[in-house]
C-alpha cells in the first residue's frame, strides 16, 4: 500500500497539481491581462513538451531496446486510434446538438486529450520510478509539472468568453490530471 501512495503521489505532483495551478493562474491572468500573453506560455508549453518528447523517446529506445519495427507499429498505431478516437467523440458530440453545442464542449475536450496524453506521462514516471532510477523520474516528474501547469491555460483559454463554474474547473482538472495518477499505478 506504501508503494501505491507513493506512485499516486508521484502522479499527483506531475500531474493533478501543476493542471489546477495552471487553471488557477489562467483565470487570474485572463482577468489582469489581455489574451496575448496566453500566445507566449503556449509557446513555452511547447518547447517543454517538445523537449520531453525527444528526450523521453531516446530513454525509452535505449531502455527497452525498442529498435524493432513491431515496437514502432505499436506506438504509432496507438498514437493514431487516440487521434481518431478524439475526432469520433467529437462527431458524436455534435450530432447530439444539433442546434447549439455546449460552450464549454471544447474545454472538455481539450482536458479528454490532456487526460490521455498525460497518462502515457504517468506510465514514464512510474516506469522510470520502479526500476530506480530517481534521477530520470525526478526529471521527469519535475518536466511534466512544468509542462503541466500551462495545460490550465488551454483549458481556459477554449472556453473563450465564458467562464467555468467551480465545478466544471474541478472536472475538468481530474479529467486532464488523474489519468498521470493511472500512468504511474499501471507502469508502477
Amino acid at each position: 500500500m506504501e508503494i501505491i501512495g507513493k506512485l499516486i503521489g508521484l502522479g499527483a505532483i506531475a500531474g493533478v497539481f501543476p493542471i489546477y495551478l495552471g487553471i488557477a493562474l489562467a483565470l487570474v491572468i485572463a482577468k489582469a491581462m489581455s489574451r496575448t500573453w496566453e500566445g507566449y506560455l503556449t509557446g513555452i508549453a511547447t518547447g517543454v513538451l517538445v523537449y520531453l518528447f525527444f528526450d523521453l523517446m531516446h530513454e525509452a529506445v535505449e531502455f527497452t531496446g525498442a529498435t524493432d519495427l513491431l515496437s514502432w507499429i505499436a506506438f504509432l498505431g496507438s498514437l493514431l486510434i487516440g487521434f481518431v478516437g478524439l475526432v469520433l467523440i467529437e462527431q458524436r458530440q455534435q450530432s447530439r446538438n444539433r442546434t447549439e453545442p455546449s460552450k464549454l464542449f471544447l474545454p472538455y475536450m481539450i482536458a479528454l486529450g490532456m487526460g490521455l496524453h498525460n497518462l502515457g506521462e504517468g506510465l514514464a514516471i512510474g516506469a522510470a520510478y520502479m526500476q530506480g532510477e530517481w534521477v530520470l523520474s525526478g526529471v521527469l516528474i519535475m518536466g511534466f509539472a512544468l509542462h503541466n501547469g500551462t495545460e490550465g491555460f488551454a483549458i481556459i483559454g477554449s472556453a473563450g468568453k465564458s467562464r467555468p463554474g467551480l465545478k466544471d474547473i474541478i472536472m475538468m482538472g481530474l479529467l486532464a490530471g488523474l489519468p498521470t495518477c493511472l500512468g504511474t499505478l499501471i507502469s508502477g
